[in-house]
């Protein structure tokens, strides 16, 4: 019987998880807060900017040009991750909610090597911009935590592998 309340604990707080990892993650990669900086011209003038993964505003916002090696390792890491996740989320929705997939062990295990893969890929994604950007910002942190959110999700879903009767809910 296929369900949330037939899920196990362990199952229903990745889940939880994962939900709130994907919606953050979207909201960091899409938006372009990543950095900003402020600065003050000869004139006395003062000007601002933000960045993201994809485009940078001044007094508006154009595409972001081609960067370093790292920039373009950070938006690939950063787009498999949210991928990833995505695809993640989609089968333990599979796994959970509907009646033909339900309880599908090997269903289970393949979102959780997806949700695993986003951990990992936003994560480095994250340290590598970390390592290189300045005045970091908002949408960083919500990639952050959607990917500690993600790695948290895995850590749960591997304990319902490893042990898929304990704290049934």
């Amino acid at each position: 019987m296929a369900g949330f309340g037939s899920a196990g604990t362990p199952v229903k707080i990745a889940f939880i998880f994962l939900i709130v990892s994907v919606l953050f993650h979207l909201i960091g990669f899409s938006t372009v807060s990543w950095s900003q900086s402020h600065w003050i011209d000869q004139y006395g003038r003062q000007f601002s900017s933000h960045s993201g993964l994809w485009r940078i505003c001044f007094t508006h916002c154009v595409a972001r040009p081609m960067g370093f090696g790292w920039f373009g390792a950070t938006q690939a890491f950063e787009t498999i991750g949210l991928i990833a996740g995505i695809v993640g989320l989609i089968l333990v929705v599979l796994y959970i909610f509907i009646n033909q997939t339900a309880g599908n062990r090997t269903l289970f295990i393949v979102s959780l090597v997806s949700v695993g893969i986003a951990a990992g890929s936003t994560l480095l994604g994250v340290i590598i911009y970390g390592s290189h950007g300045s005045a970091l910002s908002w949408s960083f942190a919500l990639a952050v935590i959607g990917g500690l959110f993600y790695a948290v999700s895995t850590a749960l879903m591997i304990i319902h592998v490893i042990k898929p009767d304990v704290i049934q809910g």
